[in-house]
């Protein structure tokens, strides 16, 4: 029993099971908001990390699967970090793996890539 209530209903009423039953139910989604970092232009952006945690991870892929017209480059400070302790997954890997095209912000020497300046013609 959680409560000194339950525990009196619970001598009160002993024919009752106390919390036998799970019940499912789903949470309904909030609407976010996410702001790029960096607007190359319209429909392309730059999110620089410098720490890719859990939560961050959520909203990106999120933010990706439900925005599939905008291209969001990701520019790690450094990419090889770990996605977590014990993890062999870096930051670049768990990028890519996803369908993020990134870079890593010591390995150009503290540029981003040319190719995400210039626009596309296709």
């Amino acid at each position: 029993m959680r409560s000194k209530f339950e525990e009196e209903i619970a001598r009160k009423y002993p024919e009752l099971s106390y919390e036998q039953d799970k019940l499912i139910y789903t949470v309904p989604a909030k609407k976010r908001t996410y702001n790029p970092d960096w607007t190359v232009r319209d429909g392309v952006f730059i999110e620089s990390k410098g720490k890719l945690d859990r939560e961050t991870i959520e909203k990106m892929l999120l933010v990706k699967e439900q925005n599939p017209d905008k291209k969001i480059y990701i520019l790690f400070q450094k990419g090889n970090n770990k996605v977590r302790r014990g993890s062999k997954t870096t930051y670049l890997e768990w990028a890519k793996k996803n369908g993020f095209e990134a870079a890593c912000w010591q390995q150009t020497r503290g540029e981003i890539p040319k190719e995400w300046l210039i626009k596309d013609e296709n």
